[in-house]
C-alpha cells in the first residue's frame, strides 16, 4: 500500500501529538517495511530527526505560493499532492485531515485524541475553542474512517459530533520503547545525580497546566505522613506555575516540590525507574499516555477516577478523587509503606499494558488501514 500522513507534527511536535505521530510512523516502518510511506510537511529544516529513511517518502511544497504560504497548502491544496502520489490512503495523526481531501481520489483516516476543548472549554480560548470545533468536526465528516485512541473519546465524538459509531474504530497508542528497557543502574546514578533526584519521590509527568491538577498532589503533602517528595516533569503554563509557586510558599512545601523543564527523553525513563510512585490526578485525558509509560517502567500508579483513566489503568492502578487532596495523601501512604501491596500494583501494570505494545499498537492500526482498503 502507498500511505500518506500529514507529518508536521512528527517533524516538529515534541509533546503528546508528535510522540503519536513519530511511535505509529516508526512502527509502520519496522513490522510493515514492504508498504510506501509518504510524509507530507510544510518544511524539514531544523525538524526533530526520527531515522526517517526507507520506506519513507518526504513531500514538501514545490512551488514558490506554496512554500510561501505552506499552512494554505497543507490545509487547502495538499490534495493535488496526494492525488499525483496516486495514495491507497491518508491518514491524519493529528485531530485533521486537509480541508480539500474531499478532491483526492484516495481514502481517508482521521486520528482523533481526545475533544477537551468541548468538555472543558474554559481551559482554552474563544478563538482556539472555534478553530478546533471546526477542523475536528469536519474531519470526522469528510474521513471514511475515524481511529479514536481510547474508548472514552469514541463516546465524546458519537456525543459531540453525532457521528455513528460504526464509523469509529478504537485504536490504542503505545508508549516508546524506551520505557519498556531496564535502565542500567550507572544511567540511574548518573541521571539522579544530574537533576538532584532525592532517594524517595512521587513523580508526576506532563504540562504544568490546570486540567492536569497537579496543584492537589501537592495539597496532599499537608495531610501525608510520608514525608516523599513531588518531581513534576512537564512545560509549565506561565499563570498556573505562578499559582502552584504562590501555594508552595504559602504552605512552606519549598523542599517538597522539585520543578523540572526541558527534560530530554533519554533521560525520562531512568527517572520513571527511579520514582517509588507515579500519581496522575488529571481532571481529563484522552488516553493519559504517561500512566502507559509509567507501568512500562513497573512503577505503581495512582490516577483519577473516571475519564478515560479506567481504561488506561485497568486493574492495576489506585483511582481517586482528584478534588480530594486527602484521599490522596491517603492512598499515597499506603502505596509507600507497603512493599507488597507495590509489587502487586507494578505486577499488574506490567500485565495490563502488554495490550497497549508495540506488536498490539501497529497491527491495530494496520488493521484499520486493511479495513478501510476492503470497503468499497
Amino acid at each position: 500500500m502507498k500511505i500518506g500522513y500529514d507529518a508536521k507534527r512528527a517533524f516538529y511536535n515534541y509533546s503528546g501529538l508528535g510522540n503519536y505521530s513519530r511511535s505509529a510512523l516508526l512502527l509502520l516502518q519496522q513490522y510493515y517495511p514492504d508498504n510506501e510511506y509518504y510524509l507530507y510537511t510544510p518544511k524539514i529544516k531544523n525538524a526533530i530527526p526520527f531515522h526517517c529513511g526507507k520506506p519513507f517518502i518526504v513531500r514538501q511544497p514545490d512551488s514558490f505560493l506554496a512554500k510561501k504560504f505552506s499552512a494554505f497548502w497543507r490545509s487547502l491544496s495538499m490534495s493535488s499532492a496526494i492525488n499525483k502520489d496516486r495514495l491507497d490512503i491518508f491518514h491524519g495523526l493529528s485531530n485533521e485531515l486537509p480541508s480539500d481531501i474531499e478532491n483526492a481520489n484516495v481514502k481517508s483516516i482521521v486520528t482523533i485524541h481526545d475533544l477537551i476543548f468541548l468538555r472543558f472549554p474554559q481551559f482554552f480560548s474563544r478563538i482556539d475553542n472555534q478553530i478546533y470545533l471546526r477542523k475536528f468536526k469536519n474531519s470526522c465528516l469528510k474521513a471514511d474512517k475515524i481511529i479514536a485512541v481510547s474508548e472514552q473519546t469514541k463516546h465524546d465524538i458519537v456525543n459531540y459530533f453525532q457521528i455513528a459509531p460504526e464509523k469509529i474504530v478504537v485504536s490504542y497508542q503505545g508508549c516508546a520503547s524506551q520505557f519498556w528497557d531496564t535502565v542500567s543502574e550507572s544511567k540511574k546514578v548518573e541521571v539522579k545525580k544530574k537533576y538532584a533526584l532525592p532517594d524517595t519521590f512521587v513523580l508526576n509527568v506532563g504540562t504544568i497546566e490546570p486540567r492536569k491538577n497537579l496543584i492537589s498532589l501537592i495539597h496532599s503533602l499537608n495531610y501525608a505522613k510520608h514525608d516523599a517528595k513531588i518531581v513534576a516533569i512537564g512545560r509549565p503554563v506561565k499563570k498556573y506555575m505562578a499559582e502552584l509557586q504562590q501555594l508552595i510558599q504559602r504552605k512552606k512545601l519549598e523542599d517538597r516540590v522539585i520543578f523540572l523543564h526541558n527534560v530530554p527523553n533519554e533521560d525520562l525513563p531512568a527517572i520513571y525507574q527511579t520514582a517509588s510512585l507515579f500519581a496522575y490526578p488529571s481532571f481529563f485525558e484522552g488516553f493519559g499516555i504517561p500512566i502507559v509509560e509509567a507501568m512500562a517502567s513497573k512503577v505503581p500508579v495512582i490516577t483519577s477516577k473516571g475519564s478515560c483513566f479506567p481504561e488506561t489503568g485497568g486493574d492495576a492502578a489506585i483511582y481517586i478523587n482528584p478534588n480530594n487532596p486527602e484521599e490522596i495523601a491517603i492512598l499515597t501512604d499506603k502505596i509507600l509503606e507497603d512493599g507488597k501491596l507495590r509489587q502487586e500494583m507494578i505486577a499488574k501494570g506490567l500485565t495490563h499494558v502488554q495490550k497497549f505494545s508495540d506488536e498490539a499498537v501497529v497491527h491495530s492500526l494496520m488493521g484499520v488501514y486493511k479495513s478501510v482498503m476492503a470497503e468499497k
